[in-house]
This record gives C-alpha cells, sequence and structure tokens, in this order.
C-alpha cells in the first residue's frame, strides 16, 4: 500500500468562506461598519497608491512622447542642443568627454589597460606636422581626403572678404543685438549682456577684446548670413551648427585664450586684422604631437579638425574680427 503524504490544498473559496465567516461574528458581536472596514484595511488595495503611480506612469509617457515630436520642430531641437551644448562645456574642466563625439558607441566595451589606445587620437597623423600649408584655393576632395579625414590643418587664402562695417551690420541685426551670447570672455563687461549692450559697452574702451558663442537659435541663424557656410567646404560635411564672434582692437596680451570647441570641424575665418593662433594636440597626443603656431591674416581661414584645441592672442593690429564655424 503507498503511503501518501500530501499537503492540503488552500482553496480561495475556503478563504472567502472564512472571511464571510469573520465578518458574520463580527456583525454578531454589534460592531459597526466603520470598525469592520478598519479591521478589513490590511486587505483592501492601496487605490490611492495604485493610482498615483498609474498617473505618474502615463504622464512620464506622454512628456516623453511629446518631446520625441517637439525635437522635429527646428527651434526647439536646435534650443534643446544649444542647452545640452552649454552644460557639455560646463563640466569640460572636470570630465573630458570631447572623445565620445568620434565613437559610435556612447555605452564603451570592457577596455583592458593594454588597449586603451584603441579609442584615442592616432597621433602618427600629427607627430610630425612642421607647418601648416597654405592654398590659395583648393578642390574638396582634396580638402577632406589630404587634411580633414587625417587631421591635419590648412590654411586657405583669400576667403573672406573684408567687411569694415561688420560690427555695425551685427549690432542693427534686432535677432542678433538682442540675443544674450555664451561662453563670453571679454575685458569690458562683467556679467551676461545682450549683444547690443556688449557692444555699446566697447565704446568706452580705447583697448578691449571680447569673444563668445552664439546659442541663441535666431541670433545663430542670422549670424550666418554674416558668416556664412565657405563654399570650399566639401558637401558631405553639415551645415554650421555653431558660430563665435572674435573681437579686439589695440589689444595687447601675452596670453592665448581658449576657446571651447565640441564639433568634429572648425574654420576660423579672419575677416580683419589678424590674430595668432595656437592648435594644441588633444587627449594622448598632448606629448607625441607638436604645438602648431600661426599668424592668421586678413581674407584667410583655417580649418582643423578636433584631435586639436584652439587657443588664440590678437595680434597688435588696430582692429581684428574673427568668424569661427563649427561643423561635423
Amino acid at each position: 500500500m503507498k503511503n501518501h503524504n500530501t499537503t492540503p490544498v488552500y482553496t480561495f473559496q475556503q478563504f472567502n468562506d472564512e472571511l464571510n465567516e469573520f465578518y458574520k461574528y463580527l456583525k454578531d458581536n454589534k460592531y459597526t461598519d466603520k470598525e469592520i472596514r478598519h479591521i478589513f484595511t490590511p486587505l483592501r488595495p492601496d487605490t490611492k497608491k495604485i493610482k498615483l503611480t498609474a498617473a505618474v506612469v502615463f504622464s512620464s509617457v506622454i512628456l516623453v512622447i511629446l518631446l520625441y515630436l517637439l525635437t522635429y520642430n527646428e527651434t526647439f531641437s536646435w534650443n534643446l542642443s544649444a542647452i545640452g551644448r552649454i552644460a557639455l562645456i560646463k563640466i569640460l574642466p572636470y570630465w573630458d568627454w570631447t572623445h565620445l563625439k568620434n565613437e559610435k558607441c556612447l555605452i564603451a566595451k570592457y577596455i583592458s589597460p593594454t588597449t586603451l589606445s584603441e579609442i584615442s587620437f592616432n597621433c602618427d597623423l600629427c607627430e610630425n606636422i612642421q607647418q601648416i600649408d597654405v592654398y590659395n584655393s583648393i578642390a574638396e576632395d582634396i580638402l577632406m581626403k589630404r587634411y580633414l579625414d587625417v587631421d591635419t590643418p590648412v590654411i586657405i587664402k583669400k576667403s573672406w572678404q573684408k567687411s569694415d562695417n561688420f560690427m555695425e551690420h551685427i549690432s542693427q541685426n534686432p535677432d542678433i543685438a538682442n540675443s544674450v551670447p555664451c561662453d563670453l570672455a571679454t575685458n569690458v563687461y562683467n556679467g551676461a549682456p545682450s549683444v547690443k549692450k556688449l557692444i555699446e559697452k566697447t565704446h568706452l574702451f580705447e583697448k578691449f577684446f571680447l569673444h563668445f558663442q552664439n546659442c541663441d537659435y535666431f541670433g545663430m541663424k542670422q549670424f550666418r548670413g554674416f558668416a556664412p557656410r565657405p563654399s570650399f567646404l566639401p558637401s558631405e560635411l553639415s551645415p554650421v551648427q555653431y558660430n563665435w564672434l572674435l573681437w579686439s582692437k589695440n589689444y595687447n596680451t601675452t596670453h592665448f585664450k581658449p576657446i571651447a570647441l565640441v564639433d568634429k570641424v572648425a574654420v576660423v575665418g579672419q575677416i580683419m586684422g589678424a590674430n595668432f593662433i595656437k592648435l594644441l594636440p588633444r587627449n594622448n597626443c598632448e606629448t607625441e604631437c607638436p604645438h602648431i603656431d600661426v599668424k592668421l591674416n586678413e581674407g584667410e581661414s583655417l580649418i582643423f579638425t578636433s584631435l586639436w584645441n584652439l587657443e588664440y592672442k590678437p595680434s597688435d593690429s588696430d582692429e581684428n574680427i574673427a568668424v569661427i564655424l563649427e561643423l561635423h
């Protein structure tokens, strides 16, 4: 004979019957409905918490969908990008994230200490650069294959027209004049002025410098009309993403001023006067490749990639105006 040691199954029906008996017992003992509800509270679901959780989840989904749809709006998308860019620039002193923009995936695989160089720049491309090649004009494919693809800077002469009224035109454009620039450095203002107030303040100084990035969408868009994308740039490069203004007058300093560029390709266009430019190899190439010093003269353009950090110093010319365009 088989001995079956089975555990009795406690069914939902039994549980329900016991609850009914308990309820009947409470009623028979003169418990009020309020007291009975209080006793059975642990068995009731927390509907308020469930509703709150459902509302939070639903609102989050709607918000994500709304933000996704708004990214198709050019104005919203650019301003969101500008805010993100400003935040990234602010954390650069604490974390150099700039190499990530060249990676295909932001979440990197585990890399052992012996293979860390795989995510670094190829210093073979820059270790023997002794001077920057200069062209009067250059074909797009030569610029791309001979220089940009191998992170080699190059200068194009006669690529910018001189404009004696450049700053006057800038200050008279309402979208630019009323915008508040980003990453401002100057000796004439302490704070965050509009471009109009900044330019007006320079009238009080015989010697000054300033540089800033246009981060206001409409101001940046209008600035493209005064500093358009140069025709010599390869068509596969993007439209201009960000633009900068460098302006100085009778300003003499021994210190080079850094510009926090983050896009893949940068063009420095010298509209008036001249600037001394210093290109510094970045990351693992800091000690492997030389610093490059060059004087960028009126009408010239300097094109380089994100292997290089940029610093500049105003020349001793009466007035110096340059623009920087960032592309990828």
